[in-house]
């Protein structure tokens, strides 16, 4: 799971606070602090679901059990937490808000001074301007939360599926000996000139196979033309991403699956979207 979430945060205490909850770091130290409760999900009013949570286990102090006591979910370790939080991020749906209990203290600990705590978190709640918590920057958080593994996902697919040369295959494609020393710096020096595109795997920068030439397995020079007009980042993906997507201006096909034989007309979809084209105005 990415080490960012997204959540409001309600500590309990003799002063009770609120606060976002943007790191699982945090998570962490909650279980080692003071009792928790967090709202997951797009919740419109999520001091609501807070209040409701602290009148469900206030009414659990009591002994009682009410209709909504499915509300909150208890959890006693960061690894539990982590794994509820991945399930109902990579759902990717507008589900319900989810009020998880962050439950630090051990079973011995006092009931009456943890009753005394919820009656003060209520009357706390009851008291808080939420536009001081904007829900909105929440949603941002999420949206982006969504991107990131909807990204990963097609990154994972494209390993899978795709042809990658590692740096040593690249070396030797160009005719290089791959036991010679510093087999590596070819691919890497090619790469940081914008000559060739390699994308990061998490261990080594993999090189995807169509911008090499179908006769002689050199890199093709015209990649160093896509690659000026390309958007730029660290890890190569976003270059793959849009090489490895149909685009309307080749008929629907895919830039990589047609850049051997026709790299002018990849290099011309490059430019109508992300060349400003004065002409055009």
């Amino acid at each position: 799971m990415s080490e960012q979430i997204a959540g409001v945060a309600l500590r309990f205490g003799q002063r009770p606070t609120l606060g976002w909850v943007t790191d699982l770091s945090q998570v962490a130290e909650m279980f080692s602090t003071a009792p928790h409760l967090i709202v997951i999900g797009l919740a419109q009013h999520p001091g609501d679901l807070l209040k409701d949570a602290c009148a469900q286990l206030l009414s659990e102090q009591a002994g009682e059990h009410g209709a909504n006591s499915n509300l909150v979910l208890k959890l006693k370790s960061v690894e539990a937490f982590e794994s509820a939080y991945s399930k109902y991020v990579v759902s990717g749906k507008q589900v319900e808000p989810k009020v998880i209990f962050i439950q630090s203290r051990d079973e011995s600990a006092s009931q009456g001074s943890f009753a005394d705590e919820l009656t003060e978190a209520l009357n706390f709640l009851s008291h808080v301007s939420w536009a001081d918590l904007p829900v909105q920057s929440l949603r941002a958080r999420f949206a982006n939360d969504e991107q990131l593994r909807l990204g990963r996902e097609r990154r994972d697919q494209l390993l899978v599926e795709e042809r990658w040369l590692n740096a040593w295959q690249v070396h030797e494609q160009q005719g290089g000996n791959a036991n010679a020393h510093g087999v590596n710096n070819t691919a890497s020096r090619a790469r940081r000139l914008g000559e060739m595109l390699g994308a990061w795997n998490g261990r080594e920068y993999l090189y995807p196979g169509f911008q090499f030439d179908l006769q002689t397995g050199r890199w093709m020079p015209e990649m160093k033309q896509l690659l000026d007009i390309l958007p730029r980042d660290r890890s190569g993906w976003r270059q793959a991403f849009w090489l490895f997507q149909k685009h309307s201006r080749l008929d629907d096909r895919r830039p990589a699956d047609i850049f051997q034989k026709e790299p002018s007309a990849v290099i011309e979809a490059a430019r109508s979207d992300f060349v400003l084209d004065d002409e055009r105005w």
